[in-house]
């Protein structure tokens, strides 16, 4: 079969034409998409006010995960939540550990300011929810039996605000750094007195303050 130059001309601007709506297509299944964030973090955080002066400024180290949500397709906010844990004091005496520390559990609502530039997305944060303090010892009896003692616990609320940024490092992973202020309400908790004797556990002292910390994050943020 022999085609015309105007038949032909019309076959080729079908198939640009086709191929033009795919494209759209395509792009436009990839603007709807509501992204979602994995955050895997390291957290250092400072105490700050009676939490520090008790403390003699100790360095708490923990970790932290989040897990955000876009609020519909091309928003700026996002929306979840995130477990983070730290260590407080730590002493050892044989078999026997006692260790005192915090598990905070938030809801967490995030902005994204459209003032990025190159690689790097700029944020906003505020976070609230609970502090759980604990003190537990720990009896390795043998490699297959182990004894916990829950010696203390305390709940106090919590509330935060951070500004943060992510990184790209690929399509679909970004470095993440965020500094994040955190003010709680007032709680018992055990802390370590420096001084050795006895069990752990009697190295150990109650009191009573606020928990407020200032906190430096630093991790990777995963996209699908």
């Amino acid at each position: 079969m022999v085609y015309s130059p105007k038949a032909k001309l019309y076959k080729y601007t079908a198939i640009v034409l086709i191929g033009l709506m795919n494209l759209n297509y395509c792009a436009a299944q990839e603007d709807s998409r509501q992204f979602m964030f994995f955050q895997l973090d390291w957290v250092h955080s400072d105490p700050l006010d009676r939490f520090g002066e008790l403390l003699d400024d100790r360095k708490l180290n923990g970790i932290e995960l989040s897990l955000v949500r876009q609020f519909k397709r091309k928003d700026a906010w996002f929306a979840g939540a995130s477990f983070s844990s730290a260590t407080i004091d730590k002493v050892v005496q044989g078999i026997t550990t006692t260790k005192s520390g915090y598990w905070d559990i938030s809801a967490v609502l995030r902005h994204y300011p459209r003032i990025g530039f190159w690689r790097i997305d700029p944020y906003v944060q505020v976070m609230g929810g609970l502090r759980r303090l604990s003190t537990v010892t720990t009896i390795e009896w043998s490699a297959d039996e182990t004894e916990l003692i829950p010696e203390d616990r305390s709940t106090t609320p919590i509330f935060g605000l951070g500004i943060g940024a992510t990184v790209r490092l690929g399509s679909s992973i970004h470095l993440n750094l965020t500094t994040a202020y955190q003010s709680s309400g007032a709680t018992t908790y055990l802390i370590a007195t420096g001084n050795q004797f006895g069990e752990p556990i009697d190295n150990f002292e109650e009191v009573f303050s606020i928990t407020n910390t200032l906190k430096y994050q630093l991790g990777l943020t995963f996209l699908f």
